[in-house]
Order: structure tokens, then sequence, then C-alpha cells
């Protein structure tokens, strides 16, 4: 079977890829087991849930299992039994709501709005069971089963939900033929197929929370054929962002440009640099209004990037008090990696408990490859691998080269031990590269035992003259970002 298309099956004490029929069979023995675990393992009441959001009661008649008998624990449920218990309960049909992903509201307003569309599809269509929140959370937290934090934990939701083996929904805003629309979508963690769709009317509300309660109201269920639109998109420019100790800082203003408000950043933009320190390049989006200062789309309270938050929220809130919402956009890149091209870095190969799929990638590179016709390769994805080339530009090949290392990777994705089977002649340059590799990784494997992977690092010669900066004209796109409401 291909990498990347084995998927772990979650049950109590045992794993099997999604083909093998005994491994499903058995998991679907212990549904009952499973069902009656969820009720007693939220960290809610289960009066806060209408019963129809819960789902019916599990029907006992199920098949027995299927070869040897399993050694489970018997125990009350640890931390992998929640884990197990959120996915089996997802495969007996329940649909896990997932955090509102919106840069524009506070983690508060997106957790309000989350609880509302759960209270209205459970009214809205009371055949689809809807995991209790706490334990889509539960399911959803970037660790291992032991509570270690992942490597790379800063994968989407629905990502997360699909290595979970989550049916999920989410919750999209699209352009329809004359007029915009939300679109409320539920999937199967690995087919594009959706479950449900549900569509509205994005009018125009006083605010956010206002058109999305709007839209909550009017949701209309969709044939079952229906699939998600293209996301609207706008142009991004630099117009009126400022760039100052290797941080960019631009306060969007529509789709264009960097609203002129963001020249008044300049004084303290050093000293929300320095709330970088340590990284080679980070991007973040502050929300500010009044006393609330936040980074976009944070909800975990132990995350590491509430440290940045309450740094950059001292270095910038006081400047952004003008009485209304504001949106800042930063771009940190260190001195140290600044006009270094950064190595083209491929997975090779790796073992089945770090999730893969093949994607189509297009190698960003301001030399011989950039002009090649500036195709795109077939290559193996692992959540995480694009945050590999930072800290790698900091290395100085002498010359273009290509090395491929095996790496071995712990139960949270991280990599401990690099071995070089094609090196280079420049040790320095290897040992640079694993400088640069050890400590940092991808998401936790599916089984908390550690990973293998083989990965290939395309460094590129020291350029012999500056770079030419392209002109562009004020009308010329100069990338992509989703439009504001």
């Amino acid at each position: 079977m291909p990498c990347g298309k084995q998927r772990a099956m979650p049950n109590c004490c045992s794993w099997a890829t999604r083909d093998d029929a005994e491994g499903i069979q058995a998991a679907m023995a212990r549904i009952p087991f499973i069902a009656a675990l969820l009720l007693t393992a939220s960290c809610a009441s289960p009066a806060a849930y209408p019963s129809r959001m819960l789902g019916p009661a599990p029907n006992p008649a199920m098949p027995p299992p299927v070869g040897p008998a399993p050694t489970c624990q018997t125990a009350g449920p640890t931390a992998p039994a929640v884990e197990a218990i959120a996915a089996s309960d997802a495969k007996s049909g329940a649909i896990a709501v997932l955090p509102i992903e919106d840069d524009d509201l506070f983690r508060s307003e997106r957790a309000q709005l989350r609880g509302e569309l759960a209270l209205t599809l459970a009214k809205k269509a009371p055949d689809l069971r809807l995991t209790p929140l706490a334990e889509v959370d539960a399911a959803l937290r970037p660790v291992t089963k032991t509570g270690q934090r992942c490597a790379f934990d800063r994968s989407s939701v629905a990502t997360r939900a699909k290595r979970a083996d989550l049916r999920y929904l989410d919750v999209e805003q699209v352009m329809a033929e004359v007029h915009e629309e939300l679109w409320v979508v539920a999937h199967e963690p690995w087919d594009s197929s959706p479950i449900a769709t549900f569509t509205a009317p994005w009018t125009g509300k006083k605010t956010l929370m206002e058109h999305y309660r709007a839209a909550f109201a009017s949701l209309e269920r969709k044939p079952a054929a229906s699939g998600s639109l293209a996301g609207i998109f706008g142009r991004i420019s630099r117009k009126n962002g400022i760039s100052q100790s290797g941080l960019e800082l631009c306060e969007a203003a529509g789709f264009d440009d960097c609203s002129a408000e963001t020249r008044g950043l300049s004084g303290v933009a050093e000293a929300a640099a320095r709330c970088f320190e340590g990284s080679l390049e980070t991007k973040e989006t502050l929300l500010v209004e009044g006393k609330t200062c936040e980074l976009a789309d944070l909800d975990e309270a132990e995350s590491p990037r509430r440290k940045l938050e309450s740094c950059l929220c001292g270095a910038l809130s006081s400047s952004l008090q003008n009485g209304k919402r504001r949106k800042v956009s930063l771009h940190y890149r260190s001195p140290l990696t600044t006009g270094r091209p950064e190595p083209e870095v491929r997975i090779v190969d790796v073992k089945t408990n770090l999730a893969a799929q093949e994607e189509w990638h297009r190698p960003e590179s301001s030399g011989a490859a950039a002009t090649s016709g500036d195709t795109a390769v077939y290559r193996l994805a692992v959540e995480g691998l694009a945050q590999l080339s930072e800290p790698l530009s900091v290395c100085n090949p002498k010359k273009s080269e290509i090395l491929v290392a095996d790496v071995d990777l712990a139960a949270t994705g991280a990599i401990e031990h690099v071995h070089f089977v094609v090196g280079s002649s420049d040790k320095a340059l290897e040992t640079c590269a694993t400088k640069a590799l050890v400590g940092r990784g991808f998401e936790c494997t599916s089984d908390n035992l550690p990973s293998h992977a083989h990965l290939s690092v395309a460094f590129e010669a020291p350029s012999k003259k500056p770079p030419t900066p392209a002109s562009k004209s004020p009308s010329q796109k100069t990338g992509s970002s989703p439009a504001r409401h």
C-alpha cells in the first residue's frame, strides 16, 4: 500500500490499516463500551447538550470480534483511551464541530459561535449526531498519548481532525453566483465528498458576530452531493507597511494596501521585534480592541505561543487603541536568514506511523530552479516539513549540492538523530545542517512510538550578484489572502 494511504485504526489496544477488515470488526464490537465511556469522560455535563447531540444509545447487537482476544486495560479511561473514545464515536456516525477559525474574532467570540452552531444544527438536522465539544477538543490537542507536545503543533484543526480519524464539520465563506454565502460542511476524514452541506446568505450586518448569527439562523440543507466552492481571495501589497529590525508590520486596509495607521507603529516596532528573539522566521496576526489583545486563532491555554502573545500585546496594544477593532499582520525574519535562499527539503520515505500524503509542490528558488520553467514536483508531504527550510537557510554552502539523510524521530515527531547517507565534502555544511534539524520536526506519530524518515536537502549556491527586485505596477497581484468582511 502506498505511503500515506495507511491509517491507524484507533481502539483501546491495537491498530490496523483502514483496509484491515478484521481490525474494523473488532473495533465495531467495542463501540458500546466506548460510547458508555464517552458520556462519562466529557468535561461538560451531559445536561448541557440536547439528547440528539449526544446521539441515541448504541445498538448492542454488534458483530462479534474476529481473531485473538485483545488485551485491553480494565481500569478507567486513561488519556489514550479518551482519544480512542472520541475517534471511535466518530466511526459510529457522530460528527465533530471544529473550532471556528476566523482571525477577526477573539477566542471567546469564536467559542460562543461554535456552541451556537452546534445547537442550531441539533435543531435543524436531528439526524446528525454531534460529538460533545469537550471530547472534540481533547482529540484535537497536538500532543502525544502521554501528553508531550508535538514538535510541529500548528496544523489546522481540520488536519488534526483527519489525523484523529474524526468526521468533522467546519465553516467556510464562499462566493456564490451573485452574492457571498456561509457554508457549513460536514466531511469524512479522508474523503472529499461531503456528508452534509448547509448554506446561508452572508448579508450585511453591523458586526461580524451578527453576520454569523444571522447566517446560522438562515442555514438550509443542500443536496448530499453539494461540495465546497472556491474561497474568496484578494490582493496584498506592502504600501504603507513598515519594516524595522527584521519585523514587517501591516494593518490591512481592504484587499489592497496596509492602512495609513500602520505608520504609527514605527516607534514600537523594535520592541515588538524583540519578542521574536531566538526565532528565525515567524508569521502572526494580532487582534486588538480596547483592553483585549490576542494572537489570532490561538485557543489552547498551554500553547507556547501564549508567551509570544503576552510580549507582543505589551509592546503594541497601547499604540493600537483608537476605539475600534484592529488587526495587524506581523512577519519576522532573523538577520541570520535575511537574503539567503531557503533549501528545498523533501521527504523521500517515511514510516507509516507518521502521516504522509502525496502532493504537487512548486519549489521556491531564486537560482537555476526558478528559471527552468518553474516546474512543480510530486512529493511526499508531512505536516511541519515546510518549517525545516528556515533553520537550514542559516547554513552557508560553497556550491549547489543535495544531501540525503536518515533521521530518527521521537513520538513527538522531533528529529533526534541525523545520519547522512549522501553527504558533502564540506563537513561544516553537514554540521550546520545537523544542528538546524535536531530538535525540530513534524506532528506526533499515530501510535505514540518513534519513527524514521529519509530527507533530501537541496542547497543552492550563493548568488554572486545581488538579486534585482522585479518592478511591479500598483495593480499587479503580489499575493493572496482570504477576503475579510
